[in-house]
C-alpha cells in the first residue's frame, strides 16, 4: 500500500505544476500570500476527512433533513443560520450530526437551540462567533458531569436537558477564554 501522504504531496505538486504553466502569475506570489494560499490549501485537502471523521458515518445531508423535517432547504438553512439546528458547511451541501434529530417523531430535539445558544453567547463580549469543530470535537467526548457519556449520547437519549447544557456552557466558556 501507498504512502497516503506521499501520495497527496505529490498529486498537489503535479497538478500545482500543471496550474504554474497555464498561470504564470502563481510565480509572482507575495511571501504572505503564498503562505496564507499554502494554509487554505491545506485546509481544503484536510477538512473534508476531519469533518467525516468528526461527524461520523450517522450523519445526514441538507436534503435528507429538508425531507425528515418537511421543510424546504432554504428553511433548513434558516433554521442553521439562527442556530435551531446545528449544520457543519461541507463541498455542495451542510452535513448534519443525527443526534440532534429524533428522526420517529421527525423534529429536531427540543435541547438543541439551546444547546447552540449555549455555544454561541460565549464568544467574545458576548458574539456569536464560536468554532463548529470545537462543538463537534465536544460532543463526541465524554463528559464527567454526564456520567461519562459524550453528549451526543445523553441529547439522543433524551434525558434531562439541564446537564448537557450546563456542560455545554461549561466547555464552551472554557474554550472562548
Amino acid at each position: 500500500m501507498a504512502d497516503t501522504r506521499w501520495l497527496l504531496y505529490e498529486s498537489f505538486n503535479q497538478r500545482f505544476e500543471e496550474l504554474l504553466k497555464q498561470h504564470p502569475s502563481l510565480d509572482r506570489l507575495t511571501e504572505e500570500e503564498a503562505l496564507r494560499l499554502g494554509r487554505e490549501a491545506a485546509d481544503a485537502i484536510a477538512g473534508p476527512v476531519i469533518w467525516r471523521d468528526l461527524l461520523g458515518e450517522d450523519r445526514l445531508d441538507t436534503t435528507n433533513v429538508a425531507m425528515l423535517l418537511g421543510i424546504t432547504r432554504q428553511a433548513v438553512h434558516k433554521k442553521v443560520k439562527t442556530h435551531a439546528l446545528f449544520g457543519v458547511a461541507g463541498r455542495g451541501t451542510t452535513w448534519f450530526p443525527s443526534w440532534q434529530f429524533d428522526i420517529p417523531k421527525q423534529h429536531v430535539r427540543h435541547v438543541v437551540p439551546a444547546l447552540l445558544a449555549q455555544w454561541a453567547k460565549t464568544g467574545p463580549d458576548g458574539a456569536d462567533i464560536w468554532d463548529p469543530l470545537a462543538l463537534l470535537s465536544w460532543a463526541g467526548t465524554p463528559q464527567q458531569e454526564l456520567g461519562e457519556q459524550t453528549p451526543e449520547e445523553w441529547i439522543a437519549s433524551a434525558k434531562e436537558e439541564q446537564p448537557v447544557l450546563d456542560a455545554a456552557y461549561r466547555a464552551a466558556k472554557a474554550l472562548s477564554t
